[in-house]
């Protein structure tokens, strides 16, 4: 259930889409780690053998405030996993992403831009899965020709491009691992070119838009 709230204020405007879900999983691919018992080694299986569900909320919001936009979107779950055999245990577990954008205009059709993703712990089975925050930010140049020329920077407070850490607690297997890039600097350059494909893509999409502004709920707020 989604229900979209414009806020309208002078010089700026804030769209707020909260949701709620509810999830009823069966039949999911789930991976499991277990030993042969003729070679003595540990193998990684995927299996068909995941039931439970998952509900939770999810907070939209994309601003105009002035000449900034921003966007953000916060989701935060509650999911169960039903036991399997001995290999998987009944679990409850609670998740959360957070995934965040902000453009700022500079003189000389410039503009500064930072992006942000970080993602809760990840249950796949019986190996549960963390990643280190992801940072973007950089300088944009906007060309008269409807082309971007960006040049961003990867993560640049840390001394790993990434940093992935998976952990298996089970009663046949104990196993944490790590997985990681270190870097001294990452740098991306991006060239971006917009084609223009004629009026008749330009009037579906004016309809499509004004489609979204009119299922929007507007609240008159002037300040």
């Amino acid at each position: 259930m989604t229900y979209t709230l414009r806020l309208p204020f002078k010089k700026s405007t804030i769209n707020l889409s909260p949701q709620v879900y509810y999830e009823y999983k069966s039949g999911l691919i789930q991976t499991i780690v277990r030993e042969n018992t003729q070679t003595g080694r540990f193998e990684s299986l995927p299996a068909n053998i995941s039931n439970g569900y998952e509900y939770g909320g999810n907070l939209s919001i994309n601003a105009q405030v002035g000449p900034v936009m921003v966007n953000s979107n916060v989701r935060y779950s509650l999911f169960h996993v039903n036991k399997y055999l001995n290999q998987i245990d009944a679990t409850d577990r609670r998740g959360w992403s957070w995934n965040g954008f902000v453009m700022c205009p500079l003189p000389a059709n410039m503009h500064l831009i930072t992006l942000i993703n970080w993602n809760g712990p990840m249950l796949n089975g019986q190996t549960e899965t963390r990643m280190d925050l992801m940072h973007l930010i950089g300088l944009g140049k906007q060309f008269k020709n409807n082309s971007v020329l960006r040049l961003m920077a990867y993560n640049p407070f840390s001394k790993d491009f990434m940093h992935q850490q998976s952990n298996i607690n089970t009663a046949a297997l104990t196993q944490t691992q790590h997985m990681y890039l270190h870097k001294d600097m990452g740098i991306m350059l991006m060239y971006v070119y917009s084609f223009k494909v004629g009026e008749t893509i330009e009037r579906e999409r004016k309809t499509v838009e004004q489609q979204t502004t009119d299922k929007l709920i507007n609240l008159p707020i002037n300040f």
